[in-house]
């Protein structure tokens, strides 16, 4: 199922599912320097830009593997994008679905991201001693 369909407090997809649930705490540095990673991904909305008094809405930000509880809250889950909105006036993302569904992020670019993420993993040194003994 889609998140937009799990969410049970939005009526399983109709409506405004998700702004009340779904939230994000992080902001546009934290998204950009996501991405140098392969975590986030921007864009304009384009034809779907919209103005009007329940917001302005003009660019999206879709997000992985970020904050647990949100993660949770927003339906996703390890390696799946959150879509967000961002709110012009209010300067708040506004939750806009999974990318399972917007597909705002096309799958090449998603596996890329992953690619980029395993590669800077792979450049971090290792630690060179035992781990604590209440971790073994």
């Amino acid at each position: 199922k889609s998140a937009a369909e799990m969410c049970c407090v939005c009526g399983g997809g109709r409506g405004k599912c998700g702004d009340d649930v779904c939230e994000i705490s992080l902001s546009w540095p934290n998204i950009t320097a996501m991405g140098k990673i392969g975590k986030s991904f921007t864009g304009g909305l384009g034809q779907k830009a919209s103005k009007s008094m329940n917001g302005s809405y003009g660019v999206w930000a879709c997000v992985r593997d970020w904050i647990e509880e949100e993660m949770t809250s927003c339906g996703v889950g390890p390696r799946q994008l959150a879509c967000f909105r961002f709110e012009e006036r209010s300067r708040e993302f506004h939750y806009y679905g999974s990318n399972d569904d917007l597909k705002l992020v096309a799958e090449e670019a998603m596996l890329d991201g992953l690619l980029k993420e395993e590669e800077m993993i792979a450049t971090l040194p290792k630690a060179h001693h035992d781990p604590a003994p209440f971790l073994a």
